[in-house]
């Protein structure tokens, strides 16, 4: 920056100069004819020049050393500030010029391990290294590399395994940048101890070894006990639906004769007891007792067929049929079904409200059982209330709604009435209780999943139940 600046002083100069001399002589003879003036006016002019010239050299001197005073108290104040960095720093940092040490901190001698400077400075870096790098390579060519890396690219980052004074090895991530010092191109060099962090990834590693091991440990574990869970619970399978055909035989039998035994006990006997209050009584609680006989041969029928029917389901063996189903239609048999049986209709208000027809792809007869179930259900548990059904279209969805205005399901019941053998013990009472399977929700899930649908309950405890189901009109 001076020197630019002085070149153009100087050419200006020189340039005055060459006009000085070519022209002063010519205006002097104007202006000064006789020959002594002239000389005289020449005599002055030469020494007019070397006063000139000696100002402007003295001027160009001044500022140039003043300047160079400048530089020289900056470079001093950057040096003494490099120095301050270099010795207070916490990490191991050196200079490296032409393989071998030139220059390192205090951090550096404690970290080595070296008892004085004069000792470290009469090594090289090959001495604090092992003869290999944990990656099998020769550590001179490895060092030889990340040199060449660090000159090309301005700074180079790397693992090392470095080896103390002592014979001690440690780890660091060193880094390299080459820098220019007193005109001589050093090295950088900077160490930071990750002996820990190596530590820890080792231990990370070598539990991650151990929880593989064991995980596949447990998960063969886990196969073979599925496996015979599998085998289990396909005996399960079988066995019940063996000793549920098996059980179909004998409750035929005895619903068919305790039938017969009702109408032939009334048709009869009583006539014949009609004048005797005693053998009235007696044959009414005998009449009870059959009557019992046959509604409670007639509970563990339905509690067959749902085990028939879930185990089917469970274990693939049903027969599910794809065909053109009517919703609305469907709905429609339910209800007429459902309030044919009960003797409540004066008790239950109901409320219906579906289009003329939903067509989707299922089995009529399957989705009939659903909707019994829900009906059925809405009946025991409303009690002197009410009923809503609708059937409406969401989108690409037929939607059924059966409402009731029982007790409700409390929050932490929803999803569980629809577990097998589950029943509510807020919602239902003892004698419903005693009366229902328990299947029939879980059997409803079932059937609305294999069709693409879903079934869910909403409800308020205390405001009673609306359990919904969608299934697609279209067949996925």
């Amino acid at each position: 920056m001076i020197t630019l600046k002085i070149k153009k002083i100087v050419g200006l100069y020189a340039l005055f100069g060459a006009l000085w001399i070519l022209f002063s002589d010519k205006l002097a003879a104007l202006f000064f004819p006789t020959t002594e003036m002239l000389v005289f006016v020449s005599t002055l002019k030469g020494w007019f020049f070397i006063l000139t010239t000696s100002a402007m050299l003295w001027i160009l001197l001044s500022r140039y050393e003043q300047k160079r005073d400048r530089q020289d108290a900056i470079l001093r104040e950057s040096e003494k500030t490099f120095r301050a960095l270099f010795e207070g720093s916490s990490g191991p940092i050196s200079l490296i010029q032409d393989g071998r040490f030139v220059e390192c901190n205090k951090a550096t001698l404690r970290e080595f391990r070296v008892q004085s400077k004069e000792q470290f400075m009469n090594s090289n870096p090959g001495d604090f290294a092992p003869e290999y790098q944990p990656d099998g390579r020769l550590s001179f060519e490895a060092a030889a590399e990340y040199n060449a890396t660090a000159y090309r690219e301005g700074v180079c980052r790397f693992e090392w395994q470095c080896k103390r004074y002592d014979g001690t090895t440690f780890f660091a991530e060193v880094t390299l940048v080459p820098i220019w010092l007193k005109g001589d191109q050093l090295l950088h060099a900077s160490a930071h101890d990750i002996t820990l962090r190596k530590q820890a990834e080792e231990a990370m590693r070598r539990s991650k070894e151990e929880l593989e091991r064991e995980v596949e440990k447990r998960t063969v574990e886990l196969q073979r006990l599925n496996t015979r869970l599998q085998a289990l619970d396909k005996r399960k399978s079988e066995f019940l639906s063996s000793a549920s055909h098996e059980l179909r035989t004998p409750l035929t039998s005895v619903l068919g004769f305790a039938s017969i035994v009702v109408k032939r006990f009334r048709r009869y006997f009583l006539p014949l007891v009609e004048g005797d209050p005693v053998l009235r009584q007696r044959a009414e609680t005998l009449l009870e007792n059959v009557l019992l006989i046959e509604s409670e041969g007639k509970r563990l029928t339905r509690l067959v067929n749902d085990l028939l029917d879930l185990t089917k389901i469970e274990s693939g063996r049903n027969d599910w049929k794809f065909q053109d189903v009517n919703v609305v239609e469907e709905m429609r048999a339910a209800i007429l079904t459902v309030f044919e049986e009960g003797d409540d209709r004066s008790r239950v208000k109901f409320s219906a409200m579906y289009p003329h027809e939903l067509v989707i792809q299922a089995d009529s007869d399957r989705i009939r059982q659903v909707f019994l179930n829900l009906l059925s259900n809405a009946r025991k548990f409303s009690g002197p209330g009410e009923i809503c059904v609708s059937v409406v279209r969401q989108e690409n969805m037929a939607e059924v709604r059966v409402q009731d205005s029982g007790t409700g399901i409390k929050h932490d019941e929803l999803e569980r009435v629809f577990e097998p053998f589950y029943q509510s013990q807020t919602r239902s009472s003892d004698m419903v209780r005693s009366q229902s399977t328990g299947l029939g929700l879980a059997i409803c899930r079932q059937i609305i999943e294999h069709y693409g649908g879903a079934i869910w309950v909403e409800s308020e405890f205390g405001h009673g139940a609306t359990f919904i189901v969608s299934l697609p009109l279209e067949v996925a």
